[in-house]
């Protein structure tokens, strides 16, 4: 909150870039097109990977973001996500309202 008690985002600057905690959600189990395990556990809204979470069996490298096309950044096509489930579509309608810019 600030001086006036209103609530503002939590935001860090690092490098010029502004940063935003990812917004925590229930998690989402989905199968990846490669075939692979993944849980959604995440929303950053000021990122266009705004989608957070991890590939199964959970290890410190795991963490993945995605963006609302489902491509998983910095990571092989394995790990991207199928977005024409009637689930992940409401996800992204979810992240679009939140503010997530467009894939």
């Amino acid at each position: 909150m600030d001086s006036t008690n209103e609530a503002k985002p939590l935001k860090a600057v690092l490098n010029g870039r502004k940063y935003m905690a990812a917004l925590k959600i229930d998690p989402i189990d989905v199968t990846t097109t490669g075939g692979l395990s993944a849980r959604i556990d995440g929303i950053d809204p000021t990122n266009s990977d705004c989608l957070h979470g991890e590939i199964l069996p959970s290890n410190p490298h795991s963490r993945v973001r995605w963006d609302l096309l489902g491509r998983a950044r910095d990571n092989h096509d394995r790990c991207n996500l199928d977005m024409d489930s009637d689930e992940m579509r409401e996800l992204a309608e979810l992240a679009k309202r939140l503010g997530a810019p467009e894939a």
